[in-house]
This record gives structure tokens, sequence and C-alpha cells, in this order.
């Protein structure tokens, strides 16, 4: 079991009622003193449920920095279109959908590597985003600095610092 993070309290509640552990975060990200705090109460996996819009994913990004350089394993639960929040899910009986979202989550390094492919997919291509993804990947855990490399790799966007460096050198 882990926490799963979501901005307000009756989605924290909404998701208690599901029989999953939810905290209410008070804003689109969690930030460094939140992922501290989870941190020295022993927590090493946590994620981070966000809307399907341009704040969501920017919440995660900085959701992944704070979480991941204090060594808190993040995965990403991105909420789709039709899919208010956790609270609304409930209430509407889509409880059951909202389960399955938080099963399939994404790991922090696969978020990343998903990130920056969307942002070569751009045109022209957003290097500021893909450049900001790089920099937050210095940040991962063991688990998804594995999963950001193999994402990567597979997706076309990976590339080896020490190497481009030897090869420019």
């Amino acid at each position: 079991r882990f926490p799963i993070c979501v901005e307000g309290t009756l989605d924290a509640w909404a998701l208690q009622l599901l029989d999953h552990w939810g905290a209410a975060i008070g804003q689109a990200h969690i930030n460094e003193a939140q992922a501290a705090y989870l941190a020295s109460k022993g927590v090493t996996e946590a994620a981070h449920m966000v809307d399907g819009d341009g704040a969501g994913y920017g919440g995660a990004l900085q959701s992944i920095r704070a979480c991941e350089a204090v060594g808190i394993t993040l995965s990403i639960i991105v909420l789709g279109a039709g899919m208010d929040d956790a609270d609304a899910m409930r209430r509407a009986g889509r409880g059951k959908q909202l389960s399955e979202l938080i099963a399939s989550r994404i790991n922090a390094g696969e978020y990343l590597a998903r990130h920056c492919q969307a942002a070569l997919m751009q045109s022209p291509p957003n290097i500021r985003a893909i450049a900001q993804a790089r920099s937050i990947a210095q940040y991962l855990t063991p688990v998804s600095a594995r999963c950001w490399e193999d994402w990567s790799r597979s997706l076309g966007v990976f590339i080896d610092e020490e190497q481009e460096a030897l090869r420019i050198l």
C-alpha cells in the first residue's frame, strides 16, 4: 500500500472510501516539504493523481522532482477526458474505473520519457520541455531511472550524456 496524493480533501476521502490510501496535498503538485515529510515517515513509494491538462502535467513534473530526490519512487495517475476528479468519479459510480487507473499507474521514469516524446513531436520540437524533463531525470530513484532509460530508449529520446560528451570531445 502506498499513498495516492490528490489535490483536495474530498478527493482523498473518495479514495479512502474506495479502500485506497488517499492523501490531500492542497495544490497541483507535491512540494519539497511534503515529499521530505513523507520520506521521514518511511514512505518509499507514492502516487500522484493529476488532471489531464497542462496544469496537471506540469504538477506531475514538479512532484517527480520533489519525491524522487528524497528517495520516494513516484507513479503518476493521469485522469483523462471526462474524468473530473476522484470524488466526482466515485459519486458517479465510476469507482471501479478509478481503481483500474490506480492499478495502471505510470512510473515517473516512463512519464518523463513519454513527456519528452510528446515535446519532440510538437512542431517545432519543444526543446525547453525536453531539457526540463532531462534535468529532472537526474534525480530519479534507481527503479525510476531504469524505467526512464528503458522507455526513453524505446521511444527514441534517450541520450547517453557521457557518451555524447566523449563524442563531442
